[in-house]
């Protein structure tokens, strides 16, 4: 079963592509209830190994923007899948939709372990989650602020 999202999260993002009758994933949509929910354990089981990769360890479930946050990534991984199976049923092998989903979910996944002490730091115990989001922040990486940054770049007089 999903630990972050439901089915209906992902629905909503794809109503309009499963049928003008349907009101939530059946044992009767394409793709059914159970896929759904196969994927969504998929999508959990991604996550969760993305953050032992960094170890956070157990995986944060009580932080309201934690939870919040894998339910987003869960629920885009899931209708990644939905949408291929949508466009894969048409018969149309050129039609990549829901790749876009499905690569930006791996993305967020590359981002948490290259920025893998920011985002330690972020899960540690007292610590906003929040800041998990912004992975680029990282100050040890190498787009970190020097004191050279700071110093202004446009004189007095200059337009913007």
């Amino acid at each position: 079963m999903p630990t972050y999202a439901t089915p209906t999260d992902v629905f909503a993002r794809v109503r309009g592509l499963i049928g003008d009758t349907a009101t939530a994933f059946s044992s009767s949509t394409v793709p059914t209830l159970t896929e759904v929910e196969d994927w969504m354990d998929e999508g959990v089981g991604a996550l969760h190994a993305c953050l032992r990769s960094v170890n956070i360890t157990p995986i944060p479930q009580t932080d309201s923007f934690a939870v919040a946050r894998l339910a987003e990534l869960e629920t885009r991984y899931t209708e990644g899948r939905v949408r291929r199976v949508i466009a894969g049923a048409a018969g149309d092998q050129g039609n990549t939709d829901g790749q876009d989903q499905l690569d930006s979910f791996f993305e967020e996944c590359e981002k948490i372990k290259a920025n893998r002490v920011l985002v330690q730091q972020a899960f540690e115990p007292g610590n906003s989650v929040k800041s998990a989001q912004n992975y680029v922040t990282n100050p040890q990486g190498p787009d970190a602020l020097t004191t050279a940054d700071w110093a202004p770049r446009f004189k007095r007089n200059q337009k913007f």
